[in-house]
């Protein structure tokens, strides 16, 4: 069990003492005397409402959902990634389908997917992790997920009931707590359980770390029909793997931003296929990738899509005179170009402020500013890069496009 688990849900008293202190600071309230509630359970609710705010708003609509420890709320999907899933795979199986989420965690996966399918099968090896999900399904009256206290393995070996889709999202920390990317380094050991399920399952959707090398787990796994790269709040947050036949893969770079989904679609053999064209010097306009498609590797795709110059072959980033307001990432008109020095920066930005990007440039964001003596703020960002083989610096402002 997590360090600090407790084994029962909190009794009223204290889910309602968590609910009215849902935004004071929990460490100075364990400081504090009060005895009429479990103080420590108390603490660990009001953190959970306080990630909830920004990670799942709608859950906030009820003052009895019951969290978990901190750690698993870290290791658990934010809203806006389980609604695209389970947006996913009813596309993938149909609403009347029978689904299973076999490492259920905290249950935001399952219950976005029994929000949108006929029956969802929650599977979770915890005891106390399963009793929470147990009681909060029951609290928010959720009636088509059905409970299992048991080990991925051992439910996908002895249940009877075919699955439409399967879901799974390895615990990616090994036995010391460290993060692990690998497949065969989570637990369940996905290499070696992909077989039971795909003889189970029609569709099996896997959900990796957003380090995981993309060519590496398709062969470990496949044959892959679909993979999704996530991105929320210009992170990276997760990719999915879906199974399917062999051929060429649908690509989806997802990013997810003000509760808008934006997909840039297309195959493997596409983005192999495209050819980058090349600028001779930045023009009026910059964009930089959105992560979800600087993870999926698309770069010449995204130029030729677009009708964009690309800067250098490793720099990624993308420049036109011409507008285009419907780009997947950020756009940034640029003022003008400059040598990287503090003796060529200091005029240019007289309040001595900007936020730095470094893309194929050899320093770190932070050092460069540093060394350029720049504060952040202010409305300008200085762009360092390589533009055919040169380091320079591109100042810019964002530019605000209303999609």
């Amino acid at each position: 069990m997590a360090d600090g688990f407790f084994v029962t849900p909190p009794d009223e008293a204290t889910l309602r003492f968590a609910w009215q202190h849902r935004n004071d600071d929990v460490a100075q309230l364990l400081l504090s005397s009060h005895p009429e509630v479990d103080i420590r359970a108390a603490a660990r609710q009001i953190e959970g409402l306080q990630t909830a705010a920004a990670k799942w708003p709608t859950l906030l609509n009820s003052s009895t959902f019951c969290y978990p420890p901190r750690l698993n709320c870290e290791q658990a999907s934010s809203e806006a990634t389980a609604n695209y899933k389970a947006q996913l795979c009813q596309r993938l199986s149909g609403p009347t389908a029978v689904a299973a989420d076999l490492t259920g965690g905290m249950g935001i996966d399952t219950m976005a997917l029994a929000a949108k399918l006929r029956k969802v099968h929650y599977i979770e090896r915890n005891e106390s992790l399963y009793q929470l999900a147990v009681n909060n399904f029951s609290a928010l009256k959720i009636s088509n997920i059905v409970c299992h206290n048991a080990e991925a393995e051992n439910w996908i070996a002895t249940t009877a009931e075919p699955l439409e889709v399967a879901y799974i999202d390895p615990a990616r920390r090994d036995a010391h707590g460290r993060k692990v990317a690998a497949f065969e380094q989570c637990e369940p050991n996905l290499v070696a359980l992909m077989p039971a399920l795909l003889a189970h399952a029609r569709r099996v959707v896997v959900k990796a770390s957003p380090m995981i090398d993309i060519a590496l787990a398709i062969s470990q796994i496949g044959p892959i029909a679909e993979i999704h790269i996530m991105a929320v709040g210009g992170e990276c947050k997760e990719v999915l793997f879906v199974s399917g036949e062999a051929g060429d893969i649908a690509m989806h770079c997802v990013c997810i931003a003000h509760g808008r989904v934006a997909d840039f679609a297309y195959s493997r053999r596409e983005a192999a296929e495209a050819q980058a064209t090349y600028c001779q010097h930045a023009q009026r306009y910059l964009y930089v990738p959105h992560a979800a498609l600087m993870k999926g590797g698309c770069f010449n795709l995204i130029g030729h899509r677009y009708e964009l110059l690309k800067l250098d072959r490793n720099s990624h980033l993308y420049t036109s005179e011409r507008l285009v307001a419907d780009f997947p990432g950020r756009v940034f008109e640029i003022e003008t170009t400059t040598p990287l020095s503090r003796k060529h920066i200091a005029p240019l930005l007289p309040d001595g402020r900007a936020s730095v990007l470094c893309r194929n440039y050899p320093a770190e964001a932070a050092d460069l500013q540093r060394q350029l003596r720049l504060r952040d703020g202010g409305s300008h960002t200085l762009v360092a890069t390589t533009i055919m083989g040169r380091r320079l610096g591109l100042l810019c402002h964002s530019v605000q496009i209303d999609n």
